[in-house]
């Protein structure tokens, strides 16, 4: 999915999630060349193979959590994503370097937030000219 443009990797293993992403990119025309992928061990997998500028995880995953993928994101800012609200967890992400930590709806209205936290996480990523 994606032409050459902001390379995103999304680790979502909910499909419904993935699918939402894949058409709100599309939709939205956004200038993502994103891959998608739905457990730890498919996150560690392509980190050791390819570079991202970005990395989406959802917090709770199948074979562990999205803290399981930091130590390989090589520099990428990070920006979890969780189906409910904790306070810990949020902390926790913010003690660990996480860029973003963002709440799902039920309406997919995060997505925007999403592509918000993205273009915002980057920005602050790059150095200034």
């Amino acid at each position: 999915m994606g032409d050459g443009g902001i390379r995103v990797l999304l680790v979502e293993d909910n499909e419904a999630d993935q699918f939402a992403f894949e058409r709100f990119v599309r939709a939205e025309k956004l200038a993502y060349d994103c891959d998608i992928v739905g457990s730890v061990a498919e996150g560690r997998d392509r980190l050791s193979r390819k570079r991202y500028d970005v990395v989406v995880a959802d917090y709770a995953l199948a074979g562990g959590t999205a803290f399981d993928l930091l130590g390989l994101v090589r520099g990428a800012p990070v920006i979890f994503t969780t189906g409910s609200s904790d306070e810990h967890v949020a902390a926790r992400a913010r003690n660990a370097g996480v860029a973003d930590f963002l709440v799902k709806d039920c309406e997919y209205k995060y997505l925007h937030q999403l592509a918000k936290a993205i273009d915002r996480t980057l920005n602050r990523a790059r150095p200034a000219e």
